[in-house]
């Protein structure tokens, strides 16, 4: 047996990282619960505030990624940003630093940096008003 033993997957070194997909799936169906909720109680105007706050988050995510991807062809930023829209960006975030990936030539960020700040952005955007709504 060797003095120096590896974790057999990426996933065993950084296992917080791996959290972080399923509580951002998590975390949009509890939004779409409680706009359903406020909805069926006649709270419209606390629906159409939670419904602000992600719509300002996914655009500022969007931001985001048009100034990551800015240098790329057409076909990455489109991916990106569908990547966004669909709220999967956060687990292909995870998947690219577990993976290792470096930074792509064009690009602004790391892709560990990314993460964080498409993170910080959904926290400041999303989460931080939905705990006042």
């Amino acid at each position: 047996m060797s003095s120096t033993s590896r974790c057999p997957s990426p996933l065993m070194e950084a296992p917080s990282l791996t959290l972080v997909n399923p509580q951002s799936f998590v975390d949009i169906v509890f939004d779409l619960l409680m706009i359903k909720e406020y909805l069926d109680n006649g709270e419209i105007t606390f629906a159409n505030a939670t419904i602000a706050c992600i719509v300002i988050s996914l655009f500022i995510q969007l931001f985001l990624v048009i100034v990551q991807n800015r240098k790329q062809n057409k076909r990455i930023m489109l991916r990106e940003c569908f990547l966004v829209i669909t709220c999967v960006k956060p687990g292909v975030d995870v998947y690219r630093v577990l993976a290792g990936n470096k930074q792509q030539p064009g690009t602004v960020f790391d892709p560990q940096s990314e993460m964080f700040f498409a993170r910080a952005i959904e926290l400041v955007a999303e989460t931080l008003p939905g705990t006042v709504i």
